[in-house]
């Protein structure tokens, strides 16, 4: 339904595969843990209005930005149980330990008692070939933006910055 909806729309190409391709990747996991096919999955968080213009927001961003790529830090995510549609579920979980099954991203775990790795998150990750970088990405910082809303002992939050590679062959 989401898939349909998106090719209906008046986005431009560029972003409807983007967000086609960030909902297969949480669909892929879903399924894998639900144990059924990809056209039987069924979104709860996901698939609410707020995520569904999340996912197209971070397209639409890529797009209007011309971003041809993306690497990523580790993952750091937390320990324990939350509770959500599916239940009390344990953290990492279970979607999230699916979509990580034969990825190079790192996931780092944390002593804090939370979710920090959604399925929307990583399916952002995977969707758009974000690439696990041992470092950052070295360049010129043109533009950055970080927010954060949990009170934490350390530094936390989403850092996003728009570089111009050093050496642009090497992308």
């Amino acid at each position: 339904e989401i898939e349909e909806m998106l090719r209906r729309s008046a986005l431009p190409s560029g972003v409807v595969t983007r967000a086609v391709a960030i909902y297969r990747a949480i669909a892929e996991g879903e399924a894998q843990v639900h144990g059924t096919d990809l056209d039987h999955v069924h979104f709860h968080e996901v698939g609410r209005d707020a995520a569904i213009m999340n996912i197209v927001g971070v397209a639409v961003c890529l797009e209007l930005l011309g971003i041809i790529r993306v690497t990523c830090s580790d993952l750091h995510d937390g320990v324990g149980f939350i509770h959500c549609s599916h239940g009390k579920i344990p953290v990492p979980v279970p979607a999230v330990r699916a979509m990580l099954e034969g990825t190079a991203y790192r996931l780092v775990r944390e002593e804090e008692e939370m979710e920090m790795v959604t399925p929307s998150g990583l399916g952002i990750l995977k969707g758009i070939g974000a690439v696990p970088a041992p470092a950052p990405v070295k360049g010129k910082i043109t533009r950055g933006i970080g927010f954060g809303g949990r009170d934490l002992r350390r530094p936390q939050g989403l850092a996003v910055f728009l570089t111009e590679a050093d050496e642009p062959e090497a992308m």
